[in-house]
């Protein structure tokens, strides 16, 4: 079915809605934990060999105020980087490491609290360190106590997982895929319901180098893993901010050069050989990683809460995926519905249409949230003729929010402001057509928590 005769020119026109004063920006200064294992606390042993040089540089050149804490390391170089810890040693004491960090309370106004993860690469079975009896799947030792390369290759034919192919070699129970994802998921729970409400930036995790030229099938073995174990972070950071939570995800990872060579990431074949999990010194991917922290730092005040199909991009259907519908009668359910006529970005919009005569119909979300200061956003157009068309919030503890869509041509509708109290928002369009073909496409929503 199509909605109109013809496609109506695109115009790129704001329309602001707000049923509070603008909020003033005011100057903040954060408090920085960077909580990871030895990549992070290398710091102590030499500046150079720690992304926390570069957070520290260009916040510094962007004239941000902050300072870093942590239970280690000293002032004014504290962090929380604890080295050959995994996630699961990290979380026996992450609250006492929150604590010593921020206290228990939300911040003082005017101080936000920040913490920079980076962690994992000790539970991916690296093999750096092992030797002894503990060696028995390494290579040969050097004779300095460090294995020359890492674990051999573990798959998993049933499921193609690595990380659950290394943890049948251990007779791991439960499956070592789910005990990795369950710590990853208590970690970042632990962080982001703490009571001093810090803004959460997740990065990912750097690959393992070349290392020793005669074990590389096993350093791409464990890369592997790491990239399972990345995706695990990010399929959590989208849960935990679908609940309203201040948390991001910074891709670390793609950016890192694994080649042999001066200059490069881990360096030549012979440092690659006595250290393939530590970047080396002044490595680009180490600048790289806390540029990303630095940039996300700053832009940590708004964070986007996924929502399902925002975009409509799902197959076109007369029950768009994701959303839900009312209408004033059985009949009138076909007035609601998505398509691939007129996207405002995309393939595919939703839209109110119905050729049949009059009708009422809400296209919407109910999303459970923390409590917290939201904006809704969407862009959308409408015939105008109807008795009432509008994009709207409402069930979050305050009176409903509408945003009249006024205009024959897309425009973005902005609800600022809303103060969710109760956890709960619901989010729609509603039409009350009072004549057949009147019409209205929305598409693009987006909701954001904003600290």
């Amino acid at each position: 079915m199509q909605v109109f005769a013809s496609k109506k020119s695109r115009c790129l026109i704001g329309i602001f809605i707000a049923a509070c004063a603008s909020t003033t920006m005011h100057a903040q200064t954060y408090r920085i934990l960077t909580l990871g294992d030895s990549i992070t606390a290398t710091i102590q042993g030499n500046y150079n060999s720690s992304y926390q040089k570069k957070l520290r540089d260009d916040l510094s050149a962007a004239g941000v105020s902050f300072s870093f804490v942590g239970p280690n390391g000293s002032s004014p170089n504290q962090h929380g980087g604890f080295s050959g810890q995994g996630i699961d040693n990290v979380r026996d004491h992450l609250v006492s490491d929150l604590n010593a960090s921020f206290g228990s309370s939300p911040a003082p106004s005017g101080t936000v609290n920040v913490v920079c993860v980076m962690l994992g690469i000790n539970n991916m079975n690296h093999g750096l360190g092992i030797s002894g009896s503990q060696a028995t799947n390494f290579p040969p030792n050097n004779g300095s106590g460090t294995a020359q390369a890492i674990a051999p290759q573990f798959a998993n034919p049933s499921n193609g997982s690595h990380l659950r192919g290394l943890g049948l070699s251990w007779g791991s129970s439960p499956p070592y895929d789910v005990w990795v994802l369950d710590q990853v998921t208590q970690l970042l729970e632990t962080i982001t319901t703490h009571g001093s409400k810090p803004r959460v930036i997740v990065g990912s995790v750097l690959p393992v180098g070349l290392g020793n030229p005669s074990y590389q099938a096993n350093t791409n073995n464990c890369v592997e893993r790491i990239k399972e174990l990345n995706q695990m972070y990010i399929d959590t950071v989208s849960a935990q901010a679908a609940k309203g939570r201040n948390i991001r995800f910074v891709e670390n990872f793609n950016s890192a050069n694994r080649s042999y060579g001066v200059g490069t990431d881990w360096g030549t074949s012979t440092r690659q050989t006595a250290d393939w999990v530590h970047p080396d010194n002044n490595s680009p991917i180490l600048a790289t990683v806390g540029a990303n922290f630095a940039t996300a730092v700053q832009n940590s005040s708004v964070t986007n809460v996924p929502l399902i199909n925002g975009g409509f991009e799902d197959t076109p259907s007369q029950n768009p995926n994701g959303w839900s519908s009312w209408a004033n009668s059985p009949a009138n359910y076909s007035a609601d519905f998505s398509q691939a006529y007129w996207p405002q970005s995309g393939s595919n919009n939703g839209a109110h249409w119905s050729g049949a005569g009059p009708y009422q119909v809400y296209t919407y979300q109910a999303l459970t949230l923390d409590n917290g200061n939201y904006r809704a956003s969407t862009w959308a157009a409408s015939a105008t003729t109807q008795t009432g068309c509008n994009f709207n919030v409402k069930d979050y503890g305050g009176a409903q929010r509408n945003a009249a869509i006024n205009t024959t041509w897309y425009s973005q509708f902005t609800i600022n402001n809303i103060q969710v109290t109760n956890g709960a928002l619901t989010i729609g369009f509603w039409s009350n057509a009072n004549a057949a073909n009147q019409w209205a496409v929305f598409d693009d929503v987006k909701l954001e928590r904003v600290d």
